[in-house]
């Protein structure tokens, strides 16, 4: 379970990375590519969150 949470902060990471990027660029793809998967890694980490005080893990 740690590695998922650990995968979904590195995805935000590397999300915020594009949205910086396609922003300074002027490119659309790239920003809306990075909120895209801000949105996916956040609801990961939403969820690994839930599962853990479910499961009290």
């Amino acid at each position: 379970m740690l590695t998922t949470a650990i995968i979904a902060v590195l995805l935000l990471g590397w999300a915020i990375h594009l949205v910086e990027r396609g922003w300074r660029q002027r490119e659309e793809d790239l920003v809306l590519a990075g909120g895209l998967v801000v949105l996916t890694a956040g609801a990961v980490l939403l969820v690994y969150s839930l599962i853990s005080r479910l499961f009290s893990l």
